[in-house]
């Protein structure tokens, strides 16, 4: 183990739960510091007040020193050397010494005390002794017992008001690099200005001296780098070369990591064929047994006259042969497998050498996506070594309910939690009574596996109670979530785990998750953005893994019977209620199983869990006291909360315009017809209109006109309109190319803001061929700022409310305090990437901006200005503030789906 440098990093090492303990290299460093003291200072007396075990007593005391020490932990004291014990007391450092002393050394010790007995303790050091060895920390404020962390400034001013002024020329960095030493002076004020001064002076001179060889430094920097970059353009053909080599390694470990889980599944596959065998003789034995019985012999009979009047190569013999094969199908099976057979029977007809199906381009991206991105075997094994190294490796419950598993999804669902690199875990299955005996004993065969315990619940329950009951057997710190049918990634709680510990703040975690197909190939990745509230109540877009304190599930009662179907959802709402941040790992580590009965496959296949998902959004409305209904989106398994407006409150429409009086005659038009009775005024600002048309209509149109004659600057004409609106509650800011579409447009973005944590509301805008300009901005990316996106083929996600990180002010609402508050646009930026910065700038201050598809407008875009109109100063004023292209700045919009799906970017 590396030992600290100085006294004062040996002191946070004690308290940090290091070993603290009587070694040669411990009491090496503590005697260093007895050295200098006793070579700079020499004193004949001395305290260490804050002693702890009295390492540095002794070693004082070795030197000659008549030193001492006081501690307030008596076990401390009595962990000293022996012949030292009587040379140490209990008490506190604010208390009277009982004598004077040449120097009193007190380092980390008063950041652990309250302000006023910081102030008693350095009385009472001062009242002691005319010189101080003093160090407290000024940066650990996240250490526990740290309640005083405090500056420089502020320990030399307590000392000050006792007559102990700073020694500048002394230092005290052997100690730790922020400890001081405090002398007592009687000399004036001007002498130790003087001192500080002559100290700034060498400091300056110091730091120029090393600017200056920095700036030589960087300057054979950049020569070094022109010299390698002309060595690097002849390596690139190399490079290139080893990627691709690399890229068929990779594949090469995923086939042959395929092929091993293969080996392992025929294995098992032929062991359960030895059982069928078995089976097989059993039933051989009953057959031979009833064939020769009177029973056997007529049937036999009656076959064979069958057959003579029913030949089997003729239509109606393949007809009697298939009604037979489908009854024992039916009887055996239920109607579902009749018909699936019949579909494979089908296929193999007309093409017996069938290969898998293609995959559409996306999921063909993915393949490569997958090859690039997933861990191969040297990685997991690291990730496995790693992992046993760490100082928090807290036991992760996995929580499994099964009902009538079939066996061979369910051994690939247990396997995948065997196979995780992070080995502190636990399986808690719960059976829901599963009639099926294949279910037993496919559990059966992990009986001897101490990190897998199962349940068998009585009578059947349903999902929510088999979920609460695999609860009951989980003993660890963390809960996770895995169907019965489902696949995790080996890497899936090593991910997980080293996100709480980075984020000790975070009670629940999701990560993203693609899903597996008939063939078990991964497909459809869904990459999730951050914490978004609005979208979580539009769906359950966290689902799969998702993982979350144990503490957290037993706060919010588990799961709720009443629920099946979205006890999960249920239980997500009801958990991001209590805490205060919710985490996201952007890897995929869970992979849902397309089957023909589950919401992976097809939408419709769980009609009831819809409606439980309804209810548990109307269940944490109610919890909320927020008067909403939830409706049903047109997409199976997103919804909508509509939220009642409060009162009625004002909203000034400001509308920006020049000539094209054709489109803001449209647009008034439309806000007419598709307006209800809403406390609502309109403020036109005309930015000097020359044509005669437009000028007649605004001097008759019945609406305030407000004139801004200024060169075009969009910020200024906004904030020019939003300042002559007068109070209002709320600002829409408009353009006057936009036609209102939906009747309900205006209370669905005033629903959202009104709410107070809610800060711009964006809409859904279209062009007028159909094709989606705006479902949001997306702030960051590849070479661009900002950009609109069109998100409605990825999961839907342009038809739910989101949160996002802007929206476009040419449809945005903002409740008037917050524009007040943020001081509107900023009129520096005069075209672009004004309504971008406004929305950071609210986000900035803690308020969610958000979309809403139920605000539905058409956007002729920037038909009444040039598309072209572009201000590269505005593009530098802009980048320069929010620093908008380094990756992952919008926290909404994955990285990786760019990737695999092109957007849309208008």
């Amino acid at each position: 183990m590396t030992q600290p440098q100085t006294y004062g990093d040996a002191y946070f090492t004690s308290y940090r739960g290091g070993p603290y303990e009587r070694t040669t290299p411990w009491l090496a460093q503590f005697g260093k510091v007895a050295d200098r003291i006793c070579a700079d200072i020499a004193p004949h007396t001395a305290l260490d007040a804050g002693c702890a075990k009295g390492f540095l007593v002794e070693q004082l005391r070795d030197r000659g020193v008549d030193a001492e020490g006081v501690d307030i932990s008596d076990f401390a004291v009595s962990e000293a050397r022996e012949d030292i014990r009587p040379h140490l007391r209990v008490g506190s450092v604010a208390e009277p010494f009982g004598r004077r002393y040449d120097l009193i050394i007190n380092t980390e010790v008063l950041e652990h005390l309250q302000p006023a007995d910081c102030e008693r303790a350095v009385a009472n050091i001062c009242a002691h002794t005319d010189d101080v060895l003093f160090s407290s920390t000024p940066t650990e404020f996240d250490e526990a017992t740290h309640i005083n962390v405090r500056p420089a400034e502020y320990w030399a001013e307590l000392f000050l008001r006792h007559g102990l002024v700073r020694d500048v020329d002394y230092d005290a960095s052997y100690i730790a690099w922020w400890a001081v030493r405090f002398r007592r002076s009687r000399d004036p004020i001007e002498r130790h200005i003087l001192n500080y001064e002559r100290a700034l002076a060498r400091l300056r001179h110091e730091k120029f001296s090393r600017d200056d060889l920095l700036v030589r430094v960087d300057e054979r920097i950049d020569a070094l780098a022109a010299e390698a970059r002309e060595s690097i353009d002849s390596l690139d053909a190399a490079t290139r070369r080893r990627d691709e080599l690399e890229q068929a390694l990779r594949r090469l470990d995923l086939d042959l990591g395929s092929a091993a889980r293969q080996i392992d599944r025929l294995d098992e596959w032929r062991a359960e064929l030895e059982r069928q065998r078995a089976e097989l003789e059993r039933r051989l034995a009953v057959a031979d047994a009833t064939m020769r019985g009177l029973t056997f012999r007529i049937a036999g009979r009656v076959h064979r006259i069958a057959r003579r009047v029913l030949p089997p190569d003729t239509r109606r013999g393949r007809a009697l042969s298939d009604a037979a094969r489908a009854t024992v199908v039916l009887a055996a099976e239920g109607p579902g497998a009749v018909v699936e057979r019949a579909r494979l029977r089908r296929t193999r007809r007309h093409d017996p050498g069938r290969a898998l199906p293609q995959l559409d381009p996306a999921n063909l991206r993915y393949q490569d996506w997958l090859i690039a991105h997933e861990p191969d075997a040297a990685q997991l094994a690291r990730m496995r070594s790693a992992s046993r190294t760490w100082s928090w490796r807290p036991t992760v419950s996995i929580v499994m309910p099964v009902y009538e598993s079939e066996p061979w999804f369910l051994i690939e669902a247990i396997e995948s939690v065997r196979e995780q690199v992070y080995e502190n875990w636990e399986l808690c299955i719960a059976d829901d009574a599963s009639p099926s005996p294949a279910v037993q004993q496919t559990l059966a065969r992990y009986l001897g596996d101490p990190r897998i315990r199962m349940v068998r619940r009585e009578s059947n329950g349903g999902i929510a109670a088999a979920s609460q009951s695999a609860v009951g057997l989980a003993t660890g710190e963390l809960i996770g979530l895995l169907d019965h049918d489902d696949v995790l990634a080996p890497t899936a709680l090593y991910h997980m785990v080293r996100h709480f510990a980075a984020h000790p703040d975070e009670g629940i975690v999701y990560s993203d998750e693609d899903k597996l197909d008939g063939h078990g190939r991964r497909i459809d990745p869904h990459f999730k953005p951050e914490w978004s509230p609005e979208l979580l109540e539009s769906c359950n877009y966290m689902c799969h893994l998702t993982v979350m304190r144990r503490a957290l599930l037993d706060e919010v009662g588990g799961f709720r019977e009443g629920f099946d179907g979205s006890q999960d959802y249920d239980l997500f709402l009801r958990c991001t209620e209590r805490v205060s941040r919710v985490g996201h790992v952007p890897e995929v580590l869970y992979s849902w199983r397309m089957l023909p009965r589950s919401a992976a496959a097809s939408p419709q296949a769980k009609p009831a869990a819809y409606d439980a998902a309804r209810r548990a959004l109307e269940s944490a409305c109610d919890r909320r006291e927020e008067r909403a209904v939830v409706e049903h989106s047109p997409i199976k398994g997103f919804y909508f909360v509509r939220r009642r407006i409060h009162g009625d409150p004002s909203i000034a429409i400001v509308i920006p315009t020049r000539d094209r009086v054709d489109l803001l005659r449209e647009l008034l038009s439309s806000i007419e017809a598709n307006t209800g009775p809403r406390n609502r005024r309109i403020v036109i600002v005309d930015n000097a209109s020359t044509d005669p048309a437009t000028l007649a209509f605004l001097d008759g149109c019945g609406h305030r006109v407000v004139r801004h004659p200024d060169p075009f600057n969009f910020s200024a004409i906004v904030n020019h309109g939003v300042r002559d609106a007068g109070p209002t509650d709320h600002v829409l800011l408009l353009n006057n190319d936009i036609v209102v579409r939906t009747p309900t447009w205006l209370d669905a973005m005033l629903e959202h803001s009104q709410r107070p944590d809610v800060g711009a509301v964006g809409a859904r805008l279209l062009l007028p061929d159909g094709t989606v300009q705006h479902d949001g901005v997306r702030v960051g990316g590849e070479n661009v700022p900002a950009d609109h996106l069109d998100l409605s083929c990825y999961f839907g996600m342009g038809l739910c409310n989101r949160t996002v990180s802007a929206v476009t002010g040419a449809c945005l609402m903002v409740r008037r305090s917050l524009w007040d508050e943020v001081g509107g646009f900023d009129e520096r930026l005069r075209v672009m990437y004004n309504d971008i910065d406004f929305c950071l700038r609210l986000g900035e201050r803690g308020y969610r901006n958000v979309y809403t598809p139920l605000a539905e407008l058409l956007h002729h875009h920037s038909a009444s200005r040039s598309r072209h109109l572009v201000l590269p100063e505005d593009e530098r004023i802009f980048t320069e503030r929010w620093n908008p292209l380094r990756p992952g700045f919008d926290p909404y919009i994955s990285p990786h789906i760019r990737s695999l799906a092109p957007l849309s970017y208008q």
